[in-house]
């Protein structure tokens, strides 16, 4: 590999899913595939990568110089580049760029499955390896497997009957459509089997690509961005915008993208099969590992204790708000549960009046800005999922150490599975998302989706250190008040610093559920065709691969 830094070169064999969340295309599926013959599952992932569907870096915003694009949506929501002169340009292919997309990624039992094993001199992280659903660490992160209903390595002595998955397919696209190559007889016919479909909700997303969840919040803001990969429209926006502070989400590639420099100005670790052909790279080059949990939200509980709250506050003060001294305006419980606005603003330094869509939001620091928590209490969602410049001994050293477990995070909230019932025309309009509404909200969770680089190091460590620790922030006996619920519904409680003393709100439910997870492996283009083929068994190289 070159020793620059910039990705360049390697933007046609990362998964696009590793600089978009494919936000235009609203409509969402997440297929929960075992393999079950491997020689056809391998056929089956040849034909995807040769259709074109799994798109990469270079190829997204080309669509937009298609020939006839559809108005409306004519270009990816990362808005990269041309089309690459590699690409093939027949009508098919634009037709697939433009109105969907496809991703893959492989637990470690799902590659075996396919007839390929790790290369002894450069085996998988025993994390990978052992799974979420690992029994002997599951309790360190809050985690409850033996409840839920799929998982990356089932263990049927310890852990029921819960279903394991071996890939994960993640469908994309602007119509409620499923190709044909991923309906249930047809995965059948090819060695796969269709252990769950997980459906997305597109009234949540807006049509300029803003997403919001459940509870009402703007969501995907704080966001990292990946030192050389090319910018979108929008990354460009927020780095005017942000000025010198952008610098602050710009991550080195390594912690996202294996075989590269990380923050410790080391190349990530690079996994490898036997039998891997010698002129390709390592088999885990330019890919990542995916994180990903199914999660219900109890919107109806959380809207009640908002209410409750709120209520409880204006009786016992004689202003209308719910703020503290230090707040120009006042701002809900809920708002300070999650540690934002609503809109997606910050608590911190709200801008006036509405958040445009198009500016920065993420443009702060706590250290600087609030860091005793008035205005954004310790522990609230936000703040304990990136610190930001907080963890330090000062500003730059804050930054730093959180640039060591940043996520890219790439999840879609959870549609009813009768939400198009009583009302199809209504379901992908932002109106029935329903906060507040009399008519339910169609969301009943998130299917949240992270990438990253290390998994002990970065997803791991967010779980332990900062979600579910009690004492994070200097905090007393307190975990996250949105994810970190032990399960038990047992009452809990939130810190509200203020002057002269603070409050302690009562939250005397769980809001969010845990129904399934994993960790699964992210190929690049190259991997995925290799995986598409009949393994080769030859001696491993003895020099490993760049």
């Amino acid at each position: 590999m070159n020793a620059d830094t910039s990705l360049k070169h390697h933007e046609d064999d990362i998964q696009a899913i590793a600089a978009t969340g494919f936000a235009r295309l609203r409509w969402s599926r997440f297929f929960l595939l075992q393999v079950t013959e491997g020689a056809r599952a391998r056929r089956w992932i040849k034909a995807r990568v040769a259709g074109g569907l799994i798109r990469s870096v270079a190829s997204l915003g080309w669509d937009a110089k298609s020939p006839g694009a559809a108005a409306g949506h004519a270009a990816d929501d990362a808005g990269l580049g041309a089309r690459p002169a590699h690409m093939p340009a027949g009508p098919e292919v634009y037709r697939e760029n433009r109105h969907d997309a496809l991703a893959l990624a492989f637990t470690f039992n799902g590659i075996r499955k396919l007839g390929f094993e790790e290369a002894a001199n450069m085996p998988f992280p025993a994390t990978f390896k052992r799974g979420m659903g690992d029994r002997a660490r599951a309790g360190l992160f809050g985690d409850t497997p033996a409840a839920w209903s799929w998982l990356d390595h089932a263990d049927t002595r310890d852990q029921g009957t819960q279903a394991e998955i071996h890939l994960l397919a993640m469908y994309f696209s602007t119509r409620d459509v499923i190709p044909a190559f991923l309906e249930e007889d047809a995965l059948e016919e090819c060695g796969l089997r269709l252990a769950g479909v997980i459906k997305g909700c597109p009234s949540y997303i807006e049509d300029n690509g803003a997403a919001y969840e459940p509870f009402g919040f703007r969501d995907g803001i704080a966001q990292p961005v990946i030192r050389g990969l090319r910018e979108s429209t929008s990354i460009k926006a927020a780095r005017k915008s942000a000025g010198a502070l952008f610098e602050d989400r710009v991550v080195a590639p390594g912690e996202f993208l294996l075989g590269h420099l990380n923050e410790y100005g080391e190349r990530a670790s690079c996994p490898d099969v036997r039998g891997r052909p010698r002129d390709l790279p390592a088999f885990g080059f330019n890919g990542s590992y995916l994180v990903a949990r199914q999660i219900t939200q109890h919107v109806a509980a959380f809207g009640e204790w908002e209410a409750r709250e709120k209520s409880a506050y204006r009786s016992a003060q004689t202003g209308a708000g719910y703020r503290t001294e230090h707040e120009d305006h006042p701002s809900s419980p809920a708002e300070k549960l999650i540690g934002r606005r609503r809109d997606g603003q910050s608590l911190v330094c709200p801008r006036k009046g509405k958040a445009d869509p198009a500016a920065d939001l993420d443009a702060f620091r706590y250290r600087v800005e609030d860091a005793v928590g008035f205005m954004c209490p310790r522990g609230a969602h936000v703040r304990r999922a990136n610190p930001r410049d907080l963890l330090g001994w000062d500003v730059e050293s804050g930054v730093a150490a959180a640039k060591l477990h940043r996520l890219i995070r790439r999840g879609r909230v959870i549609a009813q599975s009768r939400c198009r019932e009583d009302g199809a025309a209504a379901c992908g309009d932002p109106l029935f998302r329903g906060f507040g509404a009399d008519k339910p909200p169609c969301g009943t969770g998130l299917m949240f989706i992270a990438l990253n680089a290390d998994l002990e190091r970065q997803y791991e460590f967010v779980q332990q250190n900062w979600i579910v620790n009690r004492k994070f922030g200097d905090l007393a006996d307190e975990r996250d008040p949105i994810v970190g619920g032990s399960g038990d519904g047992a009452p809990r409680v939130f810190s509200v610093p203020d002057n002269p003393v603070g409050r302690k709100l009562s939250l005397t439910a769980d809001f969010t559920r845990v129904e399934g997870g994993g960790y699964f492996f992210l190929p690049s283009l190259a991997a995925l065709r290799m995986l598409g083929e009949e393994p080769a068994w030859q001696p491993q190289d003895t020099q490993p691969a760049p």
